[in-house]
């Protein structure tokens, strides 16, 4: 690959290496948000809490997690991160919110027959 092409290459992996789906309501007080980091999953889950938390905090509500999962992914030679987030926004005093027990999904599921 010529100089040119690496360059630009590089140019957009590091324009687009930082990214979020955006907050999407998938049911009634009930949201979902993607964020995608080249290098960091950490970076990756950062990113998708800060707009969930600028989401609640901006209608008064309170953040509470239903699940999250995370996966690596090799692009074009590059290391990147996924974080999905599903989450809902309630008021502080509503039943449901609650400390969460966030328990880890299985990436593989063995059943004994």
């Amino acid at each position: 690959m010529n100089s040119k092409w690496s360059g630009v290459l590089l140019l957009v992996v590091f324009v687009l290496g930082c990214t979020t789906s955006g907050v999407v309501q998938v049911g009634p007080d009930t949201y979902s948000i993607s964020a995608y980091h080249d290098y960091s999953s950490t970076g990756a889950k950062g990113m998708a809490y800060e707009k969930a938390n600028k989401f609640y905090s901006s209608r008064g509500k309170q953040l509470y997690t239903l699940s999250n999962s995370s996966r690596h992914e090799r692009i074009a030679g590059i290391q990147t991160s996924n974080y999905d987030l599903d989450f809902r926004c309630l008021s502080a005093y509503d039943p449901e919110l609650q400390r969460p027990n966030l328990v880890p999904v299985p990436d593989v599921v063995i059943e004994t027959r």
